[in-house]
């Protein structure tokens, strides 16, 4: 118990992802801006990440801690989402936890990248959504605006959620269409800054990306990730046959006490099927990253059959028909709660940390590092973490068009390393990613 204080999912090395979170949000304003715009990011949570370092300095815990900030703050605005929608005070704290333990969500909460910021907007953007539906109220209008202009400028996912929202208002709302009309402009507007870079972007990724094209399993598995999280353990299949048979019996709750055909039912659904849909029907053309950029998914997943349950008890019922909406969700909970901890137990892999560290302990005056591409963040952010860095190289090979290209391209720039071949002769460090090393001496 004592080692896992020291060694878990909180205080684990960054992997590839997360340095490269950390070094972007090192640069300079001007230059993690044009990097991202060069890159395939919007640039708020960068810009947030940046000045948080300026205060609590670049470390794992530090930076993991803004994820954590962002997931807890995205199970308090679900659970006044749940107020909104008349919800008991039992179910108002359901909607929360089921936000907080989902293990995908939980996972993401650890992690120093931009899913729960992300989560954290949709679930606001949708909350203000629903309020501005029931009523036009300047607060109501001006925090969807808000939330939904900074989900934009934090993932690009977030247009098919605003695709959602204004398909919900041709269908149910067309007395709204010409007011929603009206935020469209007001969104492309506040937009027009990002816009050039964001179809600069687009027409990157159309000639050439490492994205693997969309494939049936990769659906199905984007739907076993959304239930059950990314790690698979012994019941795994036994959680999703649950969640199966969970939902089912939501339906019939929902069925007998009349709410299936509610606007707010429809309302999750399309929170969840359009934002799923669109990204395959766009794969047919060019394949999209899936399942993580899906994450907000989850939330809905989680409400609706909630919501379904909770109309049992807005009517009189026998205490069996109470027992289905009470202890189903607890078992449930109990599952993702015990996924939960083996995720924050056992994800504490240190990657190039001690490969760095044991490095800088045997290196001489003069050594060099060299690495390639997919590794080089975690190499310099591990380089620099002890204060005594070596001169960094990266090889020049497979240099494709790749999240992380343009980060390299920016510490090329500024002279913070350089882009070599090996050398026929000498003495320096060769890293890959892995990770393996080796001292090479000739």
């Amino acid at each position: 118990m004592g080692n896992f204080f020291v060694n878990n999912a909180l205080t684990r090395a960054f992997w590839g992802d997360e340095a490269w979170t950390a070094l972007i949000s090192a640069l300079p304003l001007p230059d993690l801006v044009k990097t991202t715009a060069a890159d395939f990011h919007p640039p708020l949570y960068y810009t947030l990440v940046h000045f948080w370092m300026q205060a609590f300095g670049n470390s794992e815990v530090s930076l993991r801690l803004i994820s954590l900030l962002f997931w807890l703050l995205a199970g308090i605005a679900a659970c006044f989402f749940a107020r909104s929608l008349n919800l008991s005070r039992t179910f108002r704290l359901r909607f929360a936890y089921f936000v907080w333990f989902n293990p995908f969500l939980f996972l993401y909460a650890f992690e120093a990248r931009n899913y729960t910021l992300f989560v954290f907007l949709s679930v606001c953007s949708m909350w203000f959504f629903y309020l501005l539906l029931r009523s036009p109220r300047p607060i109501f209008l001006t925090g969807y605006l808000l939330f939904t202009l900074a989900g934009l400028y934090t993932h690009y996912f977030m247009f098919f959620l605003l695709a959602a929202q204004y398909l919900f208002v041709v269908l149910f709302r067309r007395d709204l269409f010409k007011h929603f009309l009206l935020l469209a402009v007001c969104f492309l507007l506040l937009y027009l800054p990002w816009l050039p870079f964001f179809f600069s972007q687009v027409k990157s990724v159309a000639g050439g990306y490492w994205i693997a094209p969309l494939t049936p399993n990769t659906v199905w598995g984007t739907v076993e990730t959304l239930i059950r999280g990314e790690y698979t353990s012994a019941f795994s299949a036994g959680l999703l046959l649950f969640f199966g048979v969970y939902l089912l019996l939501a339906v019939r709750t929902a069925w007998q006490n009349k709410s299936l055909k509610t606007p707010e039912t429809a309302l999750f659904l399309i929170w969840f099927c359009i934002p799923f849909l669109l990204p395959i029907l766009v794969s047919f053309y060019r394949p999209l990253f899936f399942y993580r950029y899906l994450i907000f998914t989850a939330v809905p997943v989680m409400l609706l059959p909630l919501f379904w349950l909770a109309s049992a008890t807005k009517r009189p019922a026998t205490p069996g028909a109470l027992l289905i909406p009470a202890l189903f969700p607890l078992l449930l909970l109990a599952a993702y709660l015990y996924i939960d901890w083996l995720t924050l137990s056992r994800n504490t892999r240190q990657l190039f940390k001690p490969v760095l560290a044991e490095i800088h302990a045997q290196a001489r005056p003069g050594d060099v590092i060299y690495t390639v591409l997919p590794s080089f963040a975690e190499v310099v952010y591990y380089n620099q973490y002890d204060g005594a860095p070596l001169p960094v190289k990266v090889l020049p090979r497979g240099l494709q068009q790749a999240s992380g290209k343009a980060l390299l391209d920016t510490y090329v720039r500024n002279n913070y390393l350089t882009l070599e071949d090996l050398p026929p002769f000498g003495r320096y460090w060769y890293l890959e990613p892995g990770p393996t090393f080796r001292l090479v001496e000739k």
